[in-house]
């Protein structure tokens, strides 16, 4: 009980709400929103390079690659609409 009062208060501070106003802030401004939770660009990366033997993975196929679902679906029409650009 007394850890989780203690964790109450710290979200409730000042310098709390600070920090996530300006992290809130920051997401707010991401326009293309990826998929990648955990895994990272790195991760893909990786990934790519074992299922794509032999294939250069450049920049704009990651970034396609990490705004997609499991199977391979783009539901945001404005991502949808820029990876027909890349």
């Amino acid at each position: 009980k007394l850890q989780w009062n203690a964790f109450v208060a710290s979200r409730l501070s000042p310098e709390f709400e600070a920090v996530h106003y300006e992290q809130s802030w920051r997401r707010k401004k991401c326009e293309y929103n990826h998929r990648l939770s955990r895994k990272g660009y790195v991760g893909l990366e990786d990934e790519l390079e074992e299922t794509m033997l032999g294939e250069e993975i450049d920049l704009s196929l990651l970034w396609k690659k990490a705004r997609e679902d499991k199977q391979g679906n783009i539901f945001d029409p404005k991502v949808a609409k820029k990876t027909k650009l890349i």
